[in-house]
């Protein structure tokens, strides 16, 4: 499990490490699972021309974006929340990557029931032994998917904030943080929208 702000290139990392590890072992098949199908193809696309820049070899008969194939047999799945994953079982690396789009999904608790039934039921379902699944998400809710993998399945997870105690940017040559900009004094939801996505400290909107 890892918590980290957005924009902050956390997908083109995931998207990066696909590549990496077919290059390393063209025989595993991975998955990756986002908010969307139009999405998780559109990732697709980008995570394919990396492996092929990385001299990956791929099956010419099994290029779509939902899935495509290397010529050892092993490859990508992508699709949304809530949409299908291939009979294939996942051998190497599941990614699910921000399985919410937004505060106002976050907030739905249908929305957070439909994602956790999906993930238990669908995704994780199609890990074959030796897998991994990590989920990478900005935080908007305690009760999302991340809450729940570590407070119910006792996940281990890596915050990553984009502003720590001390006040120190995660990345300080892209964002620069200024506390006078945000004063204690501002609207409280403004506060609360701020503090989700830099602190990696889900909070609902309202409360102290």
């Amino acid at each position: 499990m890892i918590h980290a702000p957005p924009r902050h290139v956390k997908t083109d990392t995931i998207l990066n490490a696909f590549a990496w590890h077919l290059w390393q072992d063209p025989t595993r098949t991975h998955g990756f699972v986002t908010y969307s199908a139009d999405l998780s193809r559109s990732k697709s696309r980008k995570a394919r021309n990396l492996a092929i820049a990385g001299g990956v070899n791929l099956a010419a008969d099994a290029n779509r974006l939902d899935e495509w194939l290397t010529t050892d047999g092993g490859g990508l799945v992508a699709t949304g929340v809530g949409g299908p994953l291939t009979g294939r079982g996942i051998t190497g690396l599941l990614v699910v990557d921000d399985p919410v789009k937004n505060r106002v999904e976050a907030e739905s608790e249908t929305t957070r029931e439909k994602v956790w039934e999906w993930f238990n039921d669908v995704a994780y379902t199609r890990l074959e032994p030796g897998s991994s699944c990590i989920v990478v998400m900005t935080r908007w809710h305690p009760s999302d998917l991340a809450g729940k993998l570590i407070d119910d399945k006792g996940w281990e997870y890596i915050k990553l904030p984009a502003i720590d105690e001390h006040g120190a940017a995660l990345w300080p040559d892209r964002f620069r943080f200024h506390a006078e900009r945000h004063p204690g004094a501002d609207r409280r939801v403004h506060l609360d929208l701020a503090l989700s996505g830099r602190t990696k400290e889900p909070r609902r909107c309202g409360l102290r």
